[in-house]
């Protein structure tokens, strides 16, 4: 069913009604001259007088090395959806989910999500990313809001960057940039949808959440709150322009370039085929430091004394931010590549990583289980190092950040095992939260992880809404956590003291910071990976 709708600015849309949402699908808020170029905010007026945009279907998608179904796949269970388009262009759109209500007596909150992908993917367009329950679950609690995802770009075509692109005028960051675009699109437009400009909250999963945390860097006020969900700039590192330089390098290489003048690359890198692109999809996709978009690495140590000035300029308020139990699932794929003798090797890494801690290297080797007195397999193996992976790349930031915030925190762990049938059925795997934040997987849930899914989408909507969604992080006599599930436990959700077993974690990761060094124990992980 579709409804009409005339917005101030913008003119007359044409919307699609789902239940009691509207959603406005594929508006365009960006465009860029060529491709690796920065995006500029697009002025719909200029869609010409009269002229009915029509917002009932999405735009495509960003080129992309993941699919839809390789994201289901990791959720372990399907929904249904339509084919998808992809453009290397037309991919600066966004979609806006509004109430459908008779008699608006303010503005709305607006709660803009921003997907995840390892930068290397994901669409707002994918099913599990559709968010008119999210809306409808607001209008139900009295807390009605606004809801948008953004499309921007990703893989090569987000990321890539060098010097002799950057001399260009193709100043590198361009993912980053589009979704900084979008939200100044939104303070402009959002208003007309009965949006409140004023009261935005970013909310971004896994490499969405890493995004959110870069842009507490901008100048410029670009949200109210922030929320992130399995994931922080220490889980996804940006890296420094000589990395970048090496896979540009790499990316010339592969697409036989490597001979041509720097015009020529430039040339053929703006004129290639979608399918020729698509061979160097594969890289690492990762934001450039550029003292810009992206001021600095961002460490534990940074961490110490507050949220640096530097990343973090007084406008953002609040901060929403957990994990699932065992996000370093995402990472298996890559320990897998090559999984024979991986405790040895992850081993002998420490080992060469860690010549003269050889007190932390037993320690922690004996609290995952990777000791000789252990003697895992290789599939042990996997599951050890992950463990390791997920304390300190997600857990422990979270609590870090939490810990350093300026204001009011908002920690939480998601305990809820993923329910569906594949490997990690019975684990709170990377993206779990998502398929029960959405209400997308109603229908395939229990009664009690429904009433898990309810709690947790509650409090988010109270956050968005400028309500405290549980008790703050800093509460005067110990630190606080929001936990939710295992409901099989009779646990829906509930308050925990941070480094208690209540709160669902193992408190083992701090012992081993406190004896040799989260930046050092965080680079030992990083550097294995990369090897791998």
């Amino acid at each position: 069913m579709t409804t009409i709708f005339t917005h101030p600015l913008l003119g007359t849309l044409r919307g699609r009604r789902v239940d009691t949402v509207v959603q406005f699908l594929g508006i365009r808020y960006g465009t860029f001259a060529q491709r690796f170029a920065p995006p500029s905010i697009y002025d719909a007026r200029s869609n010409g007088d009269g002229q009915v945009i029509d917002a009932t279907v999405y735009g495509p998608d960003a080129l992309a090395a993941a699919s839809c179904q390789d994201e289901l796949r990791l959720i372990q269970h399907p929904l249904e959806h339509s084919t998808f388009t992809m453009s290397d262009t037309d991919v600066l759109n966004l979609n806006i989910t509004v109430p459908l209500m008779e008699n608006q007596t303010k503005p709305w909150p607006v709660m803009v999500f921003v997907h995840g992908g390892n930068f290397a993917g994901g669409s707002p367009a994918w099913p599990q990313n559709d968010l008119a329950r999210f809306v409808k679950r607001s209008k139900e609690l009295n807390m009605p809001l606004i809801a948008v995802t953004v499309s921007y770009r990703v893989g090569a075509l987000g990321f890539l960057t060098s010097e002799e692109l950057r001399r260009s005028g193709l100043t590198g960051n361009n993912g980053l940039r589009d979704q900084m675009t979008a939200l100044l699109w939104l303070k402009a437009n959002i208003g007309g949808f009965g949006g409140d400009a004023d009261n935005i909250t970013f909310v971004g999963q896994s490499a969405g959440a890493v995004s959110g945390m870069l842009h507490l860097s901008s100048k410029v006020p670009l949200f109210k709150r922030l929320a992130c969900l399995g994931g922080q700039f220490l889980a996804v590192q940006p890296l420094p322009a000589s990395v970048h330089e090496e896979l540009y390098s790499t990316a010339t290489t592969i697409l036989n370039l490597q001979e041509r003048s720097a015009a020529e690359r430039l040339k053929q890198l703006q004129n290639l085929p979608c399918e020729d692109l698509s061979k160097i999809y594969s890289l690492p996709s990762r934001p450039l430091i550029d003292g810009d978009v992206c001021n600095e690495l961002p460490t534990f140590a940074s961490l110490e004394h507050g949220i640096p000035s530097t990343l973090h300029k007084g406008w953002c308020q609040e901060i929403f931010i957990g994990d699932c139990a065992f996000d370093a699932s995402i990472l298996a794929g890559v320990l897998e590549k090559s999984k024979d003798n991986l405790a040895s090797r992850f081993i002998a890494h420490l080992s060469e990583i860690l010549p003269d801690k050889r007190d932390l290297l037993n320690d922690l080797l004996v609290a995952y289980g990777l000791d000789s007195t252990s003697s895992p397999n290789d599939k042990a193996a996997v599951e050890a190092i992950l463990q390791f992976g997920h304390d300190i790349a997600f857990y422990a930031p979270a609590v870090a950040i939490a810990e350093a915030w300026d204001g009011p925190s908002y920690l939480y762990h998601f305990n809820e095992p993923n329910p569906w049938p594949g490997r990690w059925q019975g684990r709170s795997s990377h993206i779990t939260d998502l398929a029960f934040l959405w209400h997308n997987y109603d229908e395939f849930l229990s009664d009690e992880q429904r009433q898990t899914s309810r709690q947790f989408s509650a409090d988010l909507i109270s956050f968005v809404n400028g309500l405290a969604p549980w008790p703050a992080f800093h509460s005067p006599s110990a630190p606080l956590v929001r936990t939710y599930g295992p409901s099989s436990h009779g646990s829906i959700a509930g308050l925990a003291t941070e480094n208690s077993s209540a709160a669902g974690r193992r408190g083992v990761i701090f012992s081993l910071i406190e004896e040799g060094g989260a930046d050092v124990l965080l680079k030992a992980f990083g550097s294995f990976l990369a090897k791998c």
